[in-house]
């Protein structure tokens, strides 16, 4: 009677420095892209909060909204049409 034996294969597997798996189809952001959004976004509803509180008391608030609102969507199109980064600049005081 004649045994079967299987043959061994070895394989490597690659490994990241931090002993995780590499997946290279693997999509996101990095936690310093993160911060960095969160931060701009922060200053940015900052400065527009005091602006808004400045119209609120002196003036029309649905004016201010219209304004910002128009602003935004003026980024927006440009944005779109320049493929760059556009920024909405926000005068205090």
């Amino acid at each position: 009677m004649v045994q079967m034996v299987k043959k061994a294969v070895r394989v490597r597997i690659p490994i990241s420095a931090t002993g995780l798996l590499r997946n290279n189809k693997t999509r996101g952001f990095t936690l310093i892209e993160l911060l960095v959004v969160i931060l701009i976004l922060g200053l940015f509803s900052s400065l527009l909060a005091v602006r808004i509180e400045d119209v609120v008391t002196g003036g029309d608030l649905r004016l201010a909204s219209r304004i910002v609102i128009a602003q935004i969507q003026k980024l927006r199109g440009m944005a779109g049409l320049t493929h760059k980064v556009q920024v909405l600049g926000v005068q205090v005081g």
